[in-house]
C-alpha cells in the first residue's frame, strides 16, 4: 500500500474493505455510506451514530440518510470536508472515487491515533442488536444485512464472529446462487438444443427444395423449349441478376 499520493480504483477498494472488515465489489456500492461511517468510527470513536445507519439499503433514499449520519459527524468534528449527500447516495462511481480518495490521505494523517485494530463487523451486529433491541448474550437471531458487509476474508474467524443464524443465512444465500444458476444453465442448454433442431429442420428443407431445381434444372436443360430456357436463367442467376429481374 502506498504511502502518500493517490491510489487506484482497486487499491482503493482493498483498503477500505480491509479498514471495515467488508467485502464491497465495486467504488459505486460505497454510496451506502455505511464503510465510510465505520472509517470515521474507527479515527474517532463514539463520535458516530452507528445506531441509525441502515444495514440493508435498497434504495437511494437508503443511502441518503445513512450519509446524513455520516454528515452528522463530520460536523461534529467540524471538518472542513463538506459531505455532498445527495450526489455521493446516487451510486456513481466519480463522486465515491473522489471522496474515497480524500477518506484515505485523512485516514494516513490521522491513523497514528488509533491504537487497536477496529472490530468493524463486530460493531455493525452490536448496532444492529440495539436497532432490533436484542439482547447482547442472544446468539442466535436472525440479521438482515447487505451480503458485502459480512467478512469474505479466508483469514477472517467467521466462527468468532458470525451468529449461527447469519453463518445459515449466508449458506442459503449462495445455495440460492447455485440453484439460480443451475436453473439458469438448464433453460440455456434446453434453449440451444431447440435452436439445434431448428437449425436441422431449416437445412433439410434448404436439402428438399435444392433436390427438386435441380431436377427441374436436369430436365429443362434437356428440353428446347423457350420456357425451359427462361427457367435455366432464373435457376443459374446470381442475386444481383435475380433482383434486377424482379
Amino acid at each position: 500500500m502506498k504511502k502518500g499520493g493517490k491510489l487506484g480504483r482497486l487499491e482503493l477498494l482493498s483498503w477500505i474493505n480491509e479498514m471495515t472488515e467488508s467485502d464491497y465489489p465495486r467504488i459505486e456500492a460505497l454510496s451506502d455510506g455505511i464503510a465510510y461511517c465505520q472509517l470515521i468510527d474507527l479515527l474517532h470513536p463514539k463520535t458516530v451514530a452507528l445506531i441509525k445507519l441502515n444495514f440493508y439499503p435498497r434504495s437511494e433514499d437508503d443511502n441518503y440518510k445513512n450519509l446524513k449520519v455520516l454528515e452528522d459527524a463530520m460536523i461534529k468534528l467540524r471538518s472542513k470536508r463538506t459531505i455532498d449527500t445527495a450526489k455521493l447516495s446516487r451510486s456513481k462511481f466519480p463522486d465515491n472515487m473522489d471522496f474515497l480518495q480524500w477518506l484515505y490521505q485523512y485516514w494516513l494523517q490521522n491513523k497514528d491515533s488509533v491504537e487497536e485494530r477496529y472490530p468493524a463487523y463486530a460493531k455493525r451486529i452490536e448496532a444492529y442488536k440495539k436497532q432490533k433491541k436484542i439482547p447482547n448474550d442472544k446468539t442466535n437471531f436472525e440479521v438482515h444485512m447487505s451480503s458485502h458487509l459480512i467478512p469474505n476474508d479466508p483469514d477472517f474467524d467467521v466462527s468468532e464472529r458470525l451468529s449461527p443464524d447469519l453463518n445459515q443465512q449466508r449458506k442459503n444465500q449462495l445455495k440460492d446462487l447455485v440453484l439460480s444458476l443451475e436453473q439458469e444453465l438448464t433453460n440455456q442448454v434446453s434453449n440451444y438444443k431447440l435452436l439445434q433442431e431448428d437449425i436441422q429442420q431449416v437445412e433439410e428443407e434448404r436439402n428438399f427444395y435444392f433436390q427438386k431445381l435441380r431436377q427441374i434444372e436436369i430436365v429443362c436443360g434437356e428440353s428446347e423449349d423457350p420456357v425451359c430456357a427462361q427457367l435455366i436463367d432464373i435457376i443459374s442467376a446470381t442475386p444481383d441478376e435475380f433482383l434486377k429481374a424482379n
